[in-house]
């Protein structure tokens, strides 16, 4: 496995998704999550890399409550980062309440990890939307709010497959709370492609069992090249929130949490 990731890297490749990291080794008699077997993978894959390019980062993705999904940075020599699922959560049931209490909380949660880690913060991805840290009231109304036509279930309706402008009815606003939600708050932003031009789902079809196929669509071209030459499309809003992001303005949520929702 270290050879093809050399491989790679002599390509150029800066970075590599390890998918399911919590699973990587599996032994009988556990629930397979977060041995101690697959820490010690994890430390010598990231000694290698760093021998091999220091530049190149480890994106874990890693599903379960906070304090465990933490253990995957180490002590800075695991992961470089992880995909924050639990916060992904809560963000999408802020935008139905309005109310950013528990992203704050969750935030406060989040902050105590080494130094050369960071979280990788999303709102969407290829997936169905994560639901481990809901309660099941808050999944209902997650399902119930963003898909009320149970058009896209997933692992028998108790979730569902959605891109960000399908789960929105495609509303130009919500969208762009959502995003200005998602650049204010600490952590490096995953943007999953199309969402920054609107892309919605695949139009259901008869024979698909896996919901999913529907947020794995080609590229809209088209779509982008309009948005690209229209000055108060999405994607130019998008691109504005990125940009201050990257030059450190703060956006009207980030202002909310700084005035005393982090507690900090």
């Amino acid at each position: 496995m270290l050879a093809h990731m050399d491989f790679w890297i002599d390509l150029g490749v800066d970075g590599f998704r390890l998918d399911a990291a919590a699973h990587l080794i599996k032994r009988e008699g556990t629930s397979y999550k977060g041995l101690p077997e697959t820490h010690a993978v994890l430390k010598r894959i990231r000694k290698h890399i760093e021998q091999k390019n220091a530049g190149v980062v480890l994106l874990a993705e890693v599903h379960q409550q906070i304090p465990e999904t933490k253990r995957y940075f180490g002590v800075g020599d695991e992961c470089h980062m992880i995909y924050h699922f639990p916060l992904a959560e809560q963000l999408l049931l802020s935008l139905l309440s309005e109310d950013l209490t528990k992203v704050g909380r969750m935030i406060n949660e989040s902050f105590d990890i080494p130094n050369n880690c960071q979280w990788a913060v999303f709102l969407r991805n290829h997936d169905d939307i994560s639901d481990l840290t809901l309660t099941p009231s808050e999944r209902r109304i997650l399902v119930d709010a963003l898909d009320p036509g149970h058009r896209y279930p997933f692992k028998k309706g108790s979730t569902i497959a959605v891109r960000l402008a399908t789960a929105l009815r495609g509303d130009k606003e919500m969208l762009r709370k959502a995003f200005e939600l998602l650049y204010s708050i600490p952590g490096a932003p995953v943007m999953y492609y199309g969402d920054e031009i609107g892309m919605e789902n695949l139009p259901p079809q008869k024979g698909i069992a896996d919901s999913r196929k529907y947020v794995r669509g080609k590229f809209d071209w088209g779509v982008a090249r309009q948005a690209m030459a229209d000055p108060g499309s999405l994607f130019h809003e998008v691109a504005l929130l990125a940009r201050g992001k990257v030059e450190g303005e703060a956006t009207p949520e980030q202002k909310v949490l700084e005035a005393g929702v982090l507690g900090r």
